[in-house]
């Protein structure tokens, strides 16, 4: 088994880490006012199970990111491989 070099595992996590937070910080304010008057449908889950759903994504989806930009930067895939990782994460700052 190979040594995993840490520095660049914790750049490839924190990467998407503080893109998600820039993300909800910016649209923190707006979605009290305008989330609970949306026409939601009879199966919307109940509110509460909003944040630990959400958490365990994001906590997968920053794991995903952070193996594939590390899988990325010791060269163990091609570039073309990560692009729609890359794109997404742009596209979502955007």
């Amino acid at each position: 088994m190979k040594e995993i070099k840490w520095p660049s595992l914790l750049i490839c996590i924190a990467i998407p880490l503080v893109s998600g937070s820039l993300s909800g910080l910016a649209i923190a304010d707006n979605i009290s006012t305008w989330y609970s008057t949306l026409n939601k449908p009879s199966f919307n889950p109940p509110n509460y199970l909003f944040g630990p759903v959400w958490s365990v994504l994001y906590a997968t989806i920053i794991a995903s990111y952070g193996y594939v930009g590390y899988l990325l930067f010791t060269r163990k895939i091609p570039f073309v491989v990560a692009l729609p990782f890359i794109l997404n994460l742009i596209f979502n700052i955007l």
